[in-house]
């Protein structure tokens, strides 16, 4: 069981970027030891994942919930995103739709811990799971994004993947563009990037580089259950469970 109160955040400012798993892992890893490294499992999230994709969002949109018992309405977002490559579970070219919960709500903002910090041009590789039923249909929450920023690949907050093999590393911290600003609804977003640990002279590893090697690694045996969604489709939501 969960309540509403408990998933989502009413956000009148905001100091700090979005933080993912890795973010934290990193940091409590340097507390003791400035040489340990962190390490993401991408093959095993892969593995989770209905979909893995390229894509650069081209939409977002947004819906309320219809009331529920006690006429409650809650928000949702819908990122779109063109498929560049498709990797598992869609094609290149297609148009896939996330609904992820949290957005505007009238005159209020209303986002859950891992709402993604996207706005139409961004590029990421996307672990998509259990998409429209799922408050973040992603394999592992924001694990399940990968930063594509200047032809690098980086965590959602900004850690650099560094590849080593089949080993996917954490390294160096760079204050991306995309993660500083973002516009929901009518409420624009400006974020400041705390310090963050580093893992000196381990630098991001190359979009071309690292999607050729996930794309050789990925096993599609299109077995996957990804479904898409729709912002034009009723949402239905119980706000007492």
């Amino acid at each position: 069981m969960y309540r509403l109160a408990f998933l989502l955040t009413l956000l009148a400012a905001c100091d700090d970027p979005p933080m993912d798993a890795e973010v934290g892992a990193v940091a409590e890893e340097h507390k003791g030891d400035a040489a340990a490294t962190a390490t993401v499992d991408v093959l095993k999230q892969a593995d989770r994942a209905d979909a893995v994709f390229v894509g650069r969002v081209v939409e977002v949109r947004y819906r309320e919930s219809e009331p529920d018992g006690a006429g409650i309405s809650v928000p949702f977002t819908f990122f779109t995103f063109e498929v560049e490559q498709g990797l598992k579970g869609v094609q290149t070219g297609e148009r896939v739709t996330l609904r992820f919960f949290g957005g505007p709500a009238k005159e209020t903002l209303l986002l859950s811990s891992e709402y993604p910090n996207l706005d139409v041009g961004d590029r990421e590789i996307v672990f998509v799971q259990d998409n429209g039923y799922s408050g973040v249909p992603l394999a592992g929450g924001n694990e399940g994004r990968i930063r594509l920023s200047g032809g690098s690949v980086y965590t959602a907050a900004g850690f650099g993947l560094n590849l080593n093999g089949n080993q996917v590393r954490v390294g160096e911290f760079t204050s991306l563009a995309e993660n500083k600003s973002q516009q929901v609804g009518d409420f624009p977003l400006d974020f400041v990037s705390s310090d963050a640990p580093r893992t000196p002279g381990l630098k991001a590893s190359e979009e071309k580089e690292f999607v050729d090697w996930l794309a050789n690694a990925v096993s599609d045996d299109g077995s996957g259950m990804f479904q898409n969604t729709s912002a034009d489709e009723a949402i239905y939501f119980d706000s007492t469970l």
